[in-house]
C-alpha cells in the first residue's frame, strides 16, 4: 500500500500528522504519536492502555498515565 493510499484511508483527524511523520517533517514526539495511533487502529484510548512491553516505543508512547513506567497498569 502506498503512503498516499494509506493516508486516504485513515481518519481525517490523523492524516496531517501521519503525512508529516512519513515525510520526515514531524518532531520525534509527533512521529511516535502518529505511529502509536496507527498501531492501535486510530483509537486514542487504546494507546493509553497499550501493554505491548516489547515495543521499543512503549516508554515513549503518548497519552500515558502519570507514573506509568513499564506499560502495565
Amino acid at each position: 500500500m502506498s503512503i498516499t493510499s494509506k493516508a486516504d484511508n485513515m481518519p481525517n483527524i490523523y492524516r496531517k500528522s501521519y503525512l508529516s511523520a512519513v515525510s520526515g517533517k514531524a518532531t520525534p514526539r509527533n512521529a511516535i504519536k502518529a505511529f502509536c495511533i496507527e498501531c492501535m487502529n486510530y483509537v486514542k484510548s487504546e494507546v493509553t492502555k497499550c501493554d505491548t512491553i516489547d515495543c521499543p516505543l512503549n516508554l515513549y508512547r503518548p497519552y500515558r498515565k502519570a507514573g506509568d513506567t513499564d506499560g502495565k497498569d
